[in-house]
C-alpha cells in the first residue's frame, strides 16, 4: 500500500481504537459517536418536517401517493444494488485500496444496469398498480440509483472512519437541497414533479459531497479475487437488505394496489410521523455506534447486557413521549395544520404511535446480530418477520385502513418479543431485566397522552381554533412529562446528560439535582 493509500485507508482499529479500553473509556466513544449522528439527525428531521408541512398545503394527497408508489419499486431495486459489499469496508481491520475499488465499480455498474432494467420495466409497474401516472415517475426516479452509487463507497469510507460530523454535514445539505427544490416547484405548480425533482437534487448533492469529503478518487481497477473475500457477509447481508426493503415498502405496493392513492396519501402521512422519527432518531442514531461498540464487547455479556438496557432505555425516554404526543395532537394538527383534506389521517396517527413505539425497541437490535456474527439468524428472523408482516398488511386491506394498522400492531408486538428473547438470549440476560429501563417512560407518555387529550376536549368545547389549542397543547405536553421524569428520577435523564459535552453536563446535573430536591 502506498503513503497516500495508508492515508486515506487506514486500519479500522486506528479509527476506534478509544474503544479498546475499560468500559468508562468505552462509554466516551459510544456518546461522541451517538451526539454527531444525533445531531445529523436532528437537524435533517427539522428540515423534513417542516417542509412536508408546507408541502401538505401545496400538494394534494395523491401526490404523495403517487410518489410512494413509485420510490417503493425503486427501493426494492435498490437493495440489491450494493450486493451487502459496504458493509466489509467499515467492518474489516484491513481493507486493501483495489478492494474498494472493485465495490466502487461493482455497484457503480449494477447501478447502470438497473436504472435500465426499471425504465424499461415501468410500464409494467403501473400496469401492476393499475395508475398510468406513476410510469414517468418511475423512470425519471431510477436516475436515482447512478447518483447513490457515486455517494455509496466514500460514505462507507468516513463511517469507516468515524467521521460522523462529515456525514452530519452531508445529511443535512442534502436535505436543505430536496426542502428548496420541492417548495420552489411546488410552488409553481408542478404538483408530484416537485417531489421527484427535489430527490434527484439531494442525490446529486449528496453523491458530490460525499467524494469531495472523502477524498477518495475511483481507479478503473477490479479484483475478482478481493471481492470472492467477502462473498459470504454480502450474501447474507444483501438477503436482509432484500427483506427490509421489501417490507417496508409493502405498505406502498398493497395499499396502492387494493385501496388506491388517496388512502396511500393518508396512511403515508400518519407513518411519516411515527415510523420516520423512530428510523432517524434511533435506528439511524444508534445502529451506527452500537455496531462497532457491540463488536468490541463480544467477551462481555454484562457490559453488552448494560449498554443495550441503557440504549433501548434511552429511546424509549425519547421517543414514546414523542410518539405518544403526535396521537395526542393528532386532531388539531391534522384540521389546522395539514387542512381538512387531511382529517382521515388522524385516527391513523392515533393508532401507529403504539406501532412506532414497539419499533423504538427492536429498532437498533440488528447491531447486536452483526456484532456477534449471527447474520443468518438475523436473515431467519427477517424472513419470518416479514411473512407476518405481509399477511397483516394483506388482511387489513380487505376491511380498510383502519384494519391494516390494528393487523400491523399484532405482527409488530409477536416480532418485537420474538427478537427481544433472542437478544436476551445471547448476551445472557433474563428479558425482563433487558427492557426495565422501558417501563417507566412508558407510564410517563401514558399520563402525558391522557393529560393532554383531555386538555384538547376542554378547549375544542370552548370554540378555540386548532392552531391555537396546538400552541397550547405541545409544551403542556412537554412540561408535564419532564416533570414526571423527574419524579420518576429516570436513568435515561443521566444517560442523555452524559451525551452532552462535559461542562454543559455538569450544568445539567446540577439544575437537575436541584429541581429534583423542589420536587
Amino acid at each position: 500500500m502506498s503513503d497516500r493509500e495508508a492515508k486515506y485507508f487506514p486500519p479500522a482499529s486506528a479509527a476506534s481504537v478509544g474503544m479498546d479500553g475499560d468500559a468508562a473509556s468505552k462509554r466516551a466513544v459510544l456518546n461522541r459517536g451517538v451526539r454527531w449522528t444525533a445531531l445529523a439527525q436532528g437537524l435533517t428531521a427539522i428540515v423534513q418536517m417542516g417542509v412536508i408541512v408546507v408541502l401538505a398545503r401545496l400538494l394534494e394527497p395523491s401526490d404523495f401517493g403517487l410518489l410512494a408508489m413509485a420510490t417503493a419499486v425503486m427501493a426494492i431495486v435498490a437493495a440489491v444494488q450494493t450486493l451487502g459489499t459496504h458493509g466489509p469496508l467499515v467492518q474489516r481491520e484491513q481493507v486493501a485500496p483495489i478492494l474498494i475499488d472493485t465495490v466502487f465499480l461493482l455497484n457503480l455498474g449494477l447501478a447502470l444496469i438497473l436504472m435500465t432494467a426499471l425504465i424499461l420495466a415501468a410500464p409494467l409497474v403501473a400496469m401492476a398498480y393499475q395508475t398510468p401516472a406513476v410510469e414517468p415517475l418511475v423512470q425519471v426516479i431510477a436516475l436515482t440509483l447512478v447518483l447513490y452509487a457515486l455517494g455509496g463507497v466514500p460514505g462507507a469510507l468516513l463511517a469507516r472512519r468515524m467521521q460522523f460530523g462529515v456525514i452530519a454535514v452531508v445529511d443535512t445539505v442534502g436535505a436543505v437541497a430536496f426542502a428548496i427544490t420541492a417548495l420552489v416547484l411546488a410552488s409553481l405548480g408542478y404538483g408530484v414533479w416537485s417531489l421527484v425533482t427535489a430527490m434527484l437534487a439531494a442525490a446529486a448533492v449528496e453523491a458530490v459531497i460525499m467524494l469531495v469529503a472523502a477524498r477518495y478518487w475511483p481507479r478503473l481497477r477490479f479484483s475478482f479475487t478481493e471481492l470472492r473475500s467477502i462473498a459470504g457477509y454480502a450474501a447474507n447481508m444483501t438477503g436482509v437488505n432484500i427483506l427490509n426493503v421489501v417490507v417496508r415498502n409493502a405498505d406502498s405496493l398493497i395499499i396502492g394496489r387494493w385501496l388506491g392513492a388517496g388512502a396511500l396519501g393518508l396512511f403515508g402521512m400518519a407513518t411519516r410521523f411515527t415510523r420516520q422519527p423512530v428510523e432517524m432518531f434511533v435506528t439511524a442514531v444508534l445502529a451506527p455506534v452500537l455496531f462497532p461498540a457491540y463488536s468490541r464487547m463480544q467477551g462481555d455479556d454484562v457490559l453488552t447486557a448494560r449498554t443495550m438496557q441503557r440504549a433501548m432505555g434511552g429511546a424509549a425516554f425519547v421517543m414514546f413521549p414523542l410518539l405518544g404526543g403526535v396521537a395526542a395532537v393528532a386532531r388539531p394538527f391534522t384540521d389546522g395544520v395539514l387542512g381538512p383534506e387531511w382529517a382521515g389521517a388522524a385516527l391513523l396517527l392515533m393508532l401507529m404511535a403504539p406501532v412506532g413505539m414497539l419499533r423504538t425497541l427492536v429498532s437498533a437490535t440488528g447491531a447486536l446480530f452483526l456484532a456477534r456474527d449471527r447474520t443468518r439468524l438475523l436473515l431467519l428472523i427477517h424472513l419470518g418477520g416479514g411473512v407476518l408482516l405481509l399477511s397483516a398488511y394483506l388482511a387489513g386491506v380487505q376491511i380498510g385502513l383502519v384494519a391494516v394498522v390494528l393487523a400491523l400492531f399484532v405482527a409488530e408486538a409477536i416480532i418485537t418479543t420474538v427478537k427481544l428473547s433472542i437478544c436476551a438470549s445471547i448476551v445472557r440476560t433474563p428479558l425482563h431485566r433487558l427492557v426495565a429501563g422501558v417501563g417507566p417512560p412508558l407510564l410517563a407518555t401514558g399520563i402525558m397522552v391522557a393529560a393532554v387529550m383531555t386538555l384538547d376536549r376542554i378547549l375544542l368545547s370552548l370554540e378555540w381554533s386548532d392552531p391555537v389549542i396546538l400552541t397550547i397543547l405541545v409544551p403542556t405536553g412537554m412540561v408535564i412529562y419532564t416533570l414526571l421524569a423527574l419524579v420518576f428520577r429516570l436513568q435515561a435523564v443521566h444517560d442523555l446528560i452524559d451525551l452532552t459535552p462535559a461542562p454543559l453536563a455538569a450544568r445539567l446535573r446540577a439544575v437537575m439535582a436541584t429541581a429534583m430536591r423542589t420536587a
